[in-house]
C-alpha cells in the first residue's frame, strides 16, 4: 500500500470554495478510487465552530482518508517556535507531524509555504530519504501581488512568507503545476528551472453532466472571485461600453447580470463596493445582482439552472482556473480571456478575448446575439487522470529508491557554484599556536561570548571562509562540528541557521536559508541567534 499525504490550507468542505480547495478536494476524491493508495489530508486552514470531528468523519466516510487538522493554537501538533511568523509555525507543525509517520509522497501547495520546514529538514537532517516532497504551484503571494497590481502591505511577515514559498518551489523534490505558464513564471521568479517538474492538469468530477446552453443569451453571469485580478473592473467597463451602444438591437431590454463568486479585493475595498459604484451607470441596460454566499457545489447548480446565460470569466491573469474548467465541462456559453494558462485549456481562441474593453465587449455582444462559434476545448478529465497516474507511479518509485547521495538530497543540479570552505577546513584542524582552531573557539562560545570563527592561517580575506555568529545563551551540541560540515558541503552558498534548539543532549539541526541574510536574521525570525554565513555574504 502506497501512502500519499496532501498538505493544504484549503479544501472544499471546511473551506467553502476556491481553486486550491477545489483541486485538493477532487485530487483526494480521485485517489480514493485507487485501492493501492492510502490517503492522509493535513489541513492547515480554519474550521468554523467545533466541527473538526465532523469533517474528520466525513472525509473518512467519503474518501477513506485520514483528516488531520494542524493549525498552531487550534488543533493538532503545536509549533515549537512561538517567536516566528504564523505560517512558519504552521510549516514547523507540519514537519513535526510528518516526521512522526511515514508517507511515500507528500504534496504541498506552494501558497504560504506549508512545506518549508520539511524541505529544509530533508536538505539538512537527512530526513524523508524515502519520501518524495512535491510542491504544486497555484498562485504564490508574489504572483497575486503582481496580478492584482498591489504593493507589499504586510511587512516582515509577508517578506518571510514569500521567501518560504520561493524556497519550497526551488528545493522540493518535484515541482508540479496545472499549466506550463505557471511553471515558466515560477522559474523566472525564483531564478532557476527545477530539474524535475511536470504539468499536471486539475482533476474534476468525471460524472459531471454537460447541460448545454441556448445560443442566444438572455442573461450574463460573471463567474469568479469578485476582485481585480479576476477581471471584475474590466467586465464592468465592458458592460458600460455596451450600455453606451444600447441603441443597437442587442440591448432592446435590460439584461440580468449575476455576479457569482466570493468577495475579493478591488480599488474600492471589495468587489461588492465596486459593483455598487457601477450600478447607477448601468441601471437602464443591466440589472446587477451579487450572489457571493454559495459553496462550490451550489455554484455549479446555479450555472446548471441558467442555460440561457452567457458565462464570463475575464481574468486579467490566471493559472488554470477552475471557473473555466467547470464551464467547459458543463458546456455553458463561455467567454474568457487570453491570459496566463487559460489558452492551454482551449484548442482555438475564438472565445478568448484580449484583456481590454474593446475586445471583451465585442465578445459579450456576439455572445448575447448568438454569433459565437461552439467552444473548442483541449481539456479532458481522462487525460488529466492519465497524467496524474504517470506522475504518481514515478513519484512512488523514486521515493522507494531513495536519493543516490543522502547528503545532497533535494539539491542535485540546483545549487550555486561552490564557495570557500575555510570554515570546514578549520573545523577539521586540531589547532596551533598561530591558529587556535575550531575547538578553542567552541569553548569560548560555550561561555556565551559572541564570536566569529576566524579564517585559517593564510586565508585572512573576509570572503575566503564561512563565519559562525552565535548569540549569548546559545549552546553548541557535541555534534555541531559534523552537522556544520555536512551543511556547508551540501550548499556552500547558503546562509544556515537553526530551527530546533540545540543542547548537549540534542543534535544540532541546521536549516539552509539560501543566500538571503535579511530573511535569515531579521527580527530573529527563525528562533535562535545563530547563523553560519558564507564570507562573501558579509563582504557584500
Amino acid at each position: 500500500m502506497s501512502k500519499f499525504c496532501l498538505v493544504t490550507s484549503e479544501i472544499v468542505g471546511p473551506f467553502k470554495n476556491g481553486g486550491i480547495g477545489t483541486h485538493c478536494y477532487y485530487l483526494s476524491k480521485y485517489l480514493s478510487s485507487k485501492p493501492d493508495i492510502d490517503i492522509t489530508i493535513v489541513y492547515n486552514g480554519a474550521i468554523d465552530g467545533d466541527y473538526y470531528n465532523e469533517w474528520k468523519g466525513k472525509f473518512k466516510s467519503d474518501f477513506g482518508a485520514e483528516f488531520i487538522w494542524i493549525r498552531p493554537g487550534f488543533g493538532g501538533p503545536q509549533a515549537t517556535l512561538s517567536c516566528v511568523p504564523y505560517w512558519d509555525r504552521v510549516s514547523q507543525a507540519n514537519l513535526d507531524y510528518l516526521r512522526s509517520c511515514h508517507h511515500d509522497v507528500v504534496l504541498f501547495q506552494e501558497m504560504l509555504g506549508g512545506g518549508f520546514r520539511a524541505i529544509q529538514a530533508k536538505r539538512s537532517l537527512g530526513l524523508f530519504q524515502h519520501t518524495m516532497l512535491a510542491v504544486m504551484v497555484h498562485s504564490s503571494w508574489q504572483w497575486v501581488n503582481e496580478s492584482m497590481q498591489l504593493f507589499p502591505s504586510y511587512g516582515l511577515s509577508e517578506m518571510l512568507t514569500k521567501f518560504m514559498e520561493r524556497y519550497s518551489v526551488r528545493y522540493c523534490d518535484a515541482l508540479v503545476s496545472p499549466s506550463q505558464y505557471m511553471l515558466g513564471w515560477t522559474a523566472a521568479d525564483v531564478g532557476s528551472d527545477h530539474s524535475f517538474q511536470r504539468v499536471l492538469p486539475y482533476l474534476f468530477d468525471p460524472d459531471l453532466a454537460a447541460v448545454g446552453y441556448l445560443k442566444t443569451a438572455t442573461e450574463i453571469i460573471f463567474f469568479g472571485r469578485l476582485e481585480q485580478r479576476k477581471g471584475l473592473i474590466l467586465f464592468l467597463d465592458s458592460l458600460l461600453a455596451l450600455h453606451r451602444q444600447s441603441a443597437d438591437s442587442v440591448m432592446t431590454h435590460p439584461v440580468s447580470v449575476f455576479f457569482l463568486g466570493k468577495p475579493g479585493r478591488t480599488v474600492d475595498g471589495d468587489g461588492a463596493a465596486t459593483i455598487r459604484r457601477y450600478a447607477p451607470l448601468l441601471k437602464h441596460s443591466f440589472h446587477l445582482e451579487i450572489i457571493q454566499d454559495l459553496g462550490h457545489h451550489d455554484a455549479l447548480d446555479f450555472l446548471r439552472s441558467h442555460p440561457s446565460a452567457l458565462v464570463v470569466c475575464p481574468s486579467l491573469q490566471d493559472n488554470s482556473p477552475f471557473a473555466v474548467i467547470e464551464n467547459i465541462l458543463l458546456g455553458t456559453n463561455l467567454v474568457t480571456c487570453r491570459t496566463g494558462g487559460i489558452p492551454e485549456l482551449f484548442s482555438d481562441l475564438s472565445r478568448l478575448a484580449e484583456p481590454c474593453v474593446a475586445d471583451l465587449s465585442r465578445l459579450l455582444r456576439d455572445g448575447l446575439c448568438g454569433c459565437l462559434p461552439p467552444v473548442q476545448s483541449s481539456y479532458s478529465i481522462k487525460a488529466a487522470q492519465t497524467t496524474w497516474d504517470q506522475f504518481l507511479e514515478q513519484a512512488f518509485m523514486l521515493a522507494a529508491a531513495g536519493p543516490a547521495d543522502p547528503l545532497l538530497s533535494g539539491m542535485k543540479d540546483r545549487r550555486g557554484s561552490g564557495g570557500g570552505l575555510g570554515f570546514v577546513q578549520l573545523a577539521l584542524e586540531e589547532g596551533s599556536a598561530d591558529c587556535p582552531g575550531f575547538c578553542h573557539h567552541v569553548a569560548e562560545l560555550r561561555e556565551g561570548v559572541i564570536r566569529f570563527i576566524t579564517p585559517p592561517a593564510g586565508q585572512q580575506a573576509l570572503d575566503d571562509c564561512h563565519w559562525l555568529a552565535l548569540a549569548p545563551g546559545c549552546m553548541l551540541s557535541d555534534g555541531f562540528e559534523a552537522s556544520a560540515r555536512a551543511a556547508i558541503q551540501s550548499d556552500p552558498d547558503s546562509v544556515w541557521s537553526c530551527f530546533v534548539e540545540f543542547t548537549a543532549a540534542e543534535p544540532c539541526v541546521h536549516a539552509p536559508l539560501g543566500a538571503c541574510l535579511e530573511a535569515a536574521l531579521a527580527a530573529n525570525v527563525f528562533g535562535l541567534g545563530m547563523a553560519i554565513l558564507p564570507g562573501k555574504v558579509l563582504a557584500e
